[in-house]
């Protein structure tokens, strides 16, 4: 006789992702807040994804529900391409500062709550390789996309950051580096809109000698970004294909030290997409690259 009765049923501990997510919803809470839904539906579904979460046995569902729990997660209804204005600038010449506040910036116009500033930047030291170890935009954290931090020549440090900040139209950019940065440098400043996640997509900081090239590859809709600086002045150029450079040779002003820094929006997905920065000088330049979606 033919047993057609079920297989028993083998249970598995819950991965270790998601025992570890129960209490921390954040992200979760601030897209539901956005939707409009009472405050006791929105509470209703994060405690019934908390436990789906800590009592699910298909190690294949683990992804899908940790993935609103996870840093940089934000869903944007819609799906549209992202729109990218460049806003503004600011730079500071000080030379005995690790942390530099740049007062009242201006984010441009924002068309949705969940707009996203992006931030690029360029800081040179003359002695010491530095790092971006955190960054705060209006208040609140930011996400580091990418930073290249140059350990021989002028020791050039480029990075960019990323913050939902869709309500208000001015703040704070601080920028805390690993040790004092003794030649100063500049922020450039970008309003995204239809931006999915603060968290890049695809970045490169590898190429160390001028000319600067990156390859970077952004998804059907997406943006990319470069910023580069170098510490002799003279003429650097950003060029890529369908990409604009937004500032160049911002004068910092501190030793010669210049900055540039450049996006573009692209509706087709680019595969190995090359910007290039050159600079006047390879000993104290740098430069890299990032995409969002």
């Amino acid at each position: 006789m033919i047993d057609l009765s079920p297989p028993p049923l083998v249970f598995v501990k819950p991965p270790a992702l998601l025992r570890s997510i129960g209490d921390s919803p954040n992200a979760l809470q601030l897209e539901l807040s956005r939707s409009g839904l009472p405050r006791s539906v929105r509470r209703q579904i994060i405690k019934e994804l908390q436990r789906l979460a800590r009592s699910s046995r298909d190690p294949a569902l683990a992804p899908f529900l940790a993935m609103p729990f996870q840093p940089g997660f934000r869903h944007k209804a819609g799906g549209g391409p992202i729109t990218t204005t460049f806003v503004s600038t600011q730079v500071d010449a000080a030379t005995t500062k690790s942390v530099f506040t740049f007062s009242a910036v201006s984010f441009g116009a924002s068309a949705n709550t969940d707009r996203v500033v992006v931030v690029g930047f360029g800081f040179r030291d003359n002695a010491t390789s530095r790092t971006l170890s955190s960054a705060t935009i209006d208040g609140a954290a930011a996400t580091i996309g990418v930073q290249q931090s140059k350990v021989t020549g002028g020791l050039a440090l480029t990075g960019f950051i990323a913050r939902v900040q869709g309500t208000d139209a001015t703040g704070d950019i601080v920028l805390t580096f690993s040790g004092v940065v003794n030649r100063g440098g500049g922020i450039y400043v970008y309003s995204c809109e239809n931006m999915q996640n603060i968290t890049a997509t695809d970045a490169d900081n590898t190429d160390t000698s001028d000319p600067y090239v990156g390859s970077i590859d952004v998804q059907a809709g997406g943006v990319a970004f470069a910023s580069g600086f170098s510490g002799q002045g003279g003429t650097n150029t950003l060029t890529g294909s369908g990409f604009t450079a937004d500032v160049d040779n911002v004068d910092i002003p501190q030793a010669g030290t210049k900055g540039s820094c450049g996006h573009g929006d692209y509706a087709s997905t680019q595969t190995g997409l090359a910007i290039t920065y050159d600079a006047s000088s390879n000993s104290d330049s740098g430069a890299c690259f990032v995409a969002y979606r």
